[in-house]
């Protein structure tokens, strides 16, 4: 055979085997993802057989948790829903294509001119020259070198009333990421452009905090109708009760914080229906007033005409900020919204349903507190590690990586275990035998089996129930548990489990609800204002509004927002908030799914594995608070 021959069939066998092995793969692929979606459905919460395991654990199956769905289960998540509820096509404000703002170097100009005639002289000899500058934008003059005529002069940006649009706008945009003063001056610096002085930035702010109070309005009256129609049961009632989630934060850390915001989300439609903010710190007063409090008549003058514009807010601690939030937003739902929050998904961190219920906002009614399972859990893990740490103490080991031992790795999977079990299960009986089942299948041994609380038959999670159920004989332990704990191990978590398997707990824990949402509008509000930056009440105020306004609706809000403060929406800003909507919506569905759950669980429990080994290691662990 000819050798260009030989060449070219050598070629097509390995394009063969190539096209071979990626079919191979791919078919292997697709048999794994249709083995892994049509795992057996688990039996009916309310049966003993449900169990809190994970579905990444080769000792418990996936068959045990709650019914997934399937391959081609179409995702919708809450961020999709969320804007479904405001969908509307956006237009710019202007269909002209120079409605819009870009950055030029100046001399571009020149080249512009340098082509056109002088009006008095016809000579083509006119320059650009640069004069003074209002923040950013600067005063250009028109001139003829030939004639020394002044032809025309203009600033860069048109002017809004009393102000430059594009000094308005530079300090929104700025509000709107976070960056703020410092981050606008570090930007125009390195661009080489004039750069807003920060009184100058200030007084935009503050007339854009004054403009702000009917967005805000706005948002919320638009949130608050989604929400009435989201309880038809209730329709034409002037008061509707509804079931809300709530959680403060604040603005810096160990609850010393001058800030701190408390946020309503109503848990069927997701919105935020309600914020606070809350300020111990006014400038004004620090600056001025305690100069004046010598001079009690000064004083008092000062107080009066400064009153309406305080910035503050709050007398008590910080730590008190969540739960006076609280009481003001509860005690203003009827008047404001025409909704009675009857209950709430809170932390165990604060006593903020005690202070609510003594408060008395709704006549003859007490609100109900409702757990966030995913806290609740915490406590299980802190538990744990302080039970570790404290032992230690007293020389007795809990912990390290001798077999048995609660390592870090196996807290945490304990911890989810606890998760499942809760959110697996209907009723208290349930939860609290799904919860022994886990703590004593961990705990078994050949000598001394302990699945009296594990679910029976062959569809079991627990592989010596199962083996039963097949009429087999009982499996070795040793070689099937992974997630074992030696049995004195077990006697010192014990009451741990007995104190988080409460009755009154469990039964605030039956909606199987989290606080997720919270953690979500938080994240949006301090990326906005950001907390390694002092600000004061009026900037976190405005990055609530439009924190709030981008979880409610996305970028619908801050096209709203940018109106609100008298300015046009362009083309430009519309494509992009289109851009990021869409962005946003596909990596919540992503984030929702099944498989990318399962990757998250497998990712995470991997590093503290690998964590723990390198601890091993290096001898222990290298760094903690105190610890050396």
């Amino acid at each position: 055979m000819p050798r260009a021959k030989v060449s070219t069939f050598n070629a097509s066998i390995s394009s063969m085997k190539r096209k071979s092995r990626k079919d191979v793969l791919k078919k292997a692929r697709d048999a794994k993802k249709q083995k892994f979606f049509n795992e057996p459905e688990p039996a009916s919460t309310s049966s003993v057989t449900s169990s809190p395991h994970a579905a990444t654990s080769p000792l418990f199956p996936s068959s045990f948790s709650s019914p997934q769905p399937t391959a081609s289960a179409s995702a919708s998540s809450s961020s999709a829903r969320k804007l479904d509820f405001f969908a509307s096509t956006s237009e710019p404000s202007s269909s002209s294509s120079l409605e819009c703002s870009t950055i030029v170097q100046l001399i571009v100009f020149q080249d512009l001119v340098d082509c056109l005639l002088c009006p008095f002289c016809f000579q083509s000899t006119l320059e650009v020259s640069r004069d003074s500058s209002v923040g950013l934008a600067i005063l250009l003059h028109l001139s003829c070198k030939s004639c020394s005529k002044v032809i025309s002069s203009f600033y860069t940006s048109r002017k809004k009333d009393k102000y430059f649009e594009v000094n308005r706008r530079g300090v929104a945009s700025s509000l709107a990421n976070g960056s703020g003063q410092a981050g606008l001056a570090s930007f125009c610096g390195m661009m080489d452009m004039p750069v807003l002085h920060h009184k100058t930035f200030l007084r935009h702010q503050k007339a854009i905090h004054r403009q702000f109070a009917s967005y805000s309005s706005r948002l919320r009256s638009e949130a608050v109708d989604v929400v009435r129609r989201a309880y038809p049961e209730q329709a034409g009632q002037p008061i509707v009760d509804v079931d809300v989630s709530y959680d403060g934060s604040w603005h810096t850390r160990g609850h010393k914080s001058m800030l701190g915001i408390g946020c309503v989300i109503e848990n069927r439609t997701g919105l935020v229906v309600d914020h606070e903010v809350l300020s111990k710190y006014c400038h004004k007063c620090v600056t001025v007033g305690d100069k004046l409090k010598g001079d009690s008549d000064r004083y008092a003058e000062f107080l009066s005409g400064h009153k309406e514009e305080c910035d503050r807010n709050h007398e008590g601690s910080s730590g008190s900020m969540e739960q006076v939030a609280a009481v003001n937003m509860w005690s203003r739902s009827v008047e404001r919204n025409g909704l009675r929050y009857r209950t709430m998904i809170s932390d165990g961190d604060s006593n903020t349903i005690k202070q609510l219920n003594n408060s008395g906002p709704y006549e003859g009614m007490t609100i109900e507190k409702r757990e966030c399972v995913n806290h609740v859990a915490k406590r299980l893990g802190t538990a744990l590690r302080k039970t570790v740490d404290n032992k230690k103490k007293v020389k007795v080991t809990l912990g390290g990586n001798g077999k048995g031992k609660l390592t870090k790795a196996k807290i945490a999977r304990l911890q989810k275990y606890y998760t499942r079990a809760i959110r697996s299960n209907s009723t208290v009986d349930d939860m609290r035998r799904a919860i022994w089942a886990s703590f004593y299948h961990c705990t078994s041994t050949n000598k001394q089996p302990r699945h009296e609380y594990c679910p029976e038959g062959i569809d079991s999670w627990c592989f010596y129930m199962k083996a039963k159920a097949n009429g087999l004989p009982a499996p070795d332990h040793d070689r099937h548990m992974t997630t074992f704990i030696l049995p004195t191990v077990a006697e010192h978590i014990h009451d741990v489990y007995v104190r988080l398997t409460d009755d009154d707990l469990l039964g605030r824990c039956l909606f199987g609800m989290t606080q997720n949402v919270n953690e979500s509008i938080h994240a949006l509000i301090w990326s906005r204002c950001p907390k390694h930056v002092f600000v004061g009440r009026q900037r976190l105020e405005i990055s609530c509004g439009i924190g709030v306004g981008e979880f409610n609706k996305g970028a619908k809000a801050s096209q709203d927002f940018i109106s609100a403060i008298g300015l046009s929406v362009g083309r430009h800003f519309v494509e992009h908030g289109t851009k990021r909507d869409n962005v946003r919506i596909k990596n919540a569905d992503r984030a929702g799914e099944f498989v990318f759950k399962r990757k998250r669980e497998m990712r995470r429990l991997a590093q503290t594995r690998e964590e723990e080994r390198l601890h091993q290691l290096e001898g222990g662990e290298q760094y903690a608070a105190g610890g050396f």
